[in-house]
């Protein structure tokens, strides 16, 4: 049975957009992180209240969104930084290679369905690395169903990137 958090009736929160019984704008934590991370959020995502890639936006200030419109282009030059080694993290990338220093790194996360991170995937593929995680366990994001075991939410990836990278401490603030 779908959860009620996505209706569009429900009051919300004017700043994170979750209904107000899960309100997370008290807990609020601006993180610095020493990665890149940009988020590519599909347009539709863009405007479900429990998308964690506006989240990952809000927390880590440093951080920038792009909208994915499949009938426009996308602009390789406003989204890969010149000068930091590109991985893009999808399940179907090779293992993070070890002591990449995080501040050579950007990390370009794909935010949508799981359809919707494939085609926006066929969009960036050949702009840098793609990278997969083995994320172990369920996911704990409980504001939505996911599609399937082993998936993960986009918040959920970048903590597993986080703890792969040994940010220990961004890991820790973002878990929170």
């Amino acid at each position: 049975m779908p959860r009620s958090v996505v209706r569009e009736s429900a009051p919300r929160c004017e700043r994170c957009r979750y209904a107000h019984r899960w309100c997370i704008c008290e807990g609020f934590e601006s993180i610095d992180c020493p990665l890149r991370i940009d988020v590519l959020i599909h347009h539709r995502e863009f405007w479900r209240p429990t998308s964690t890639g506006r989240l990952i936006n809000r927390v880590i200030p440093s951080s920038r969104g792009h909208v994915f419109r499949h009938d426009l282009p996308l602009n390789r030059a406003a989204i890969v930084r010149p000068g930091h080694t590109l991985w893009i993290l999808h399940p179907l990338g090779e293992a993070p290679p070890s002591g990449a220093p995080p501040a050579d790194l950007q990390v370009l996360l794909l935010d949508g369905s799981w359809r919707e991170a494939a085609r926006m995937m066929h969009g960036v593929e050949h702009w840098g690395r793609p990278v997969s995680l083995s994320l172990a366990g369920a996911s704990r994001y409980l504001l939505r169903d996911q599609q399937g075991g082993g998936k993960h939410s986009t918040v959920e990836a970048l903590l597993g990137l986080l703890e792969t990278m040994g940010l220990a401490a961004q890991h820790a603030q973002l878990r929170r």
